[in-house]
């Protein structure tokens, strides 16, 4: 395999005057390796939660990242406990953005990148 690491990216929108909103992947297999996206200038001061469930089993957390910084880039590679990240992804995720407040007024496009080696 030339390219063993492929890219899934999903833009998921917090629609105007709320803090949340979520999408499911289509079916995924491999590891995953790496977590990036690119957040925009958000209403008032506003950090962001990125949230990746598995809806295939109890619906169980398997990463999440807060405290993510607006208008700027974000990239994970590495766990809570600095090791590499490396979790297995078996079917369909449903990832999840939150910003710390109500985007008042004006939607946000957030696409987010998830790296999966296979």
């Amino acid at each position: 395999m030339k390219y063993p690491v492929k890219r899934y990216t999903q833009t998921i929108t917090i629609l105007a005057d709320g803090t949340t909103a979520n999408a499911d992947t289509t079916a995924l297999y491999g590891f995953l390796v790496g977590v990036k996206a690119v957040v925009p200038a958000l209403v008032g001061t506003t950090t962001l939660t990125i949230t990746i469930k598995d809806t295939n089993s109890t619906g169980s957390t398997i990463y999440a990242k807060a405290s993510i910084a607006e208008n700027a880039p974000f990239a994970a590679f590495i766990d809570a406990n600095n090791y590499a990240l490396r979790i297995p992804l078996d079917g369909v995720q449903n990832i999840t953005v939150t910003a710390s407040n109500a985007q008042t007024g004006t939607a946000a496009p957030i696409p987010v990148v998830l790296l999966i080696e296979r």
